[in-house]
């Protein structure tokens, strides 16, 4: 059971506070109603970060309360999607290319592989 709900308004947050970005067509099968695709400000961090914070607690929250997946089919299911999604990630996101220019290219390749893969 979720100790909190939330009863967000994604849309209104997501058009209030954070300017809407183009999603990449890779991207388009992991978007949902929750997603925030956005580049903002810097003038926004304060707010990223306190959003940041904000979902990474309920997602934590949520892990802690959630039970093992014990039916096999459907594990299979989600470690395929899973694998699915690193293969997309690696093959199509731009932001290790980025993160190269600025650290160099092998320590964003390490970074990516050991962080966000």
């Amino acid at each position: 059971m979720i100790i909190r709900v939330l009863n967000l308004n994604y849309e209104e947050v997501t058009n209030n506070n954070f300017p809407k970005q183009k999603i990449r067509e890779w991207m388009q099968p992991y978007i949902s109603t929750y997603t925030i695709y956005t580049f903002p400000q810097k003038t926004m961090l304060k707010e990223l970060k306190s959003c940041a914070i904000d979902y990474l607690t309920l997602y934590l929250e949520m892990f802690s309360q959630s039970e093992e997946i014990t039916d096999t089919s459907y594990r299979d299911e989600v470690e395929k999607a899973q694998k699915k999604y690193v293969q997309d990630l690696t093959n199509n996101d731009a932001s290790r290319k980025m993160l190269g220019r600025i650290i160099g290219k092998e320590r964003a390749n390490r970074f990516f592989h050991e962080v966000v893969v």
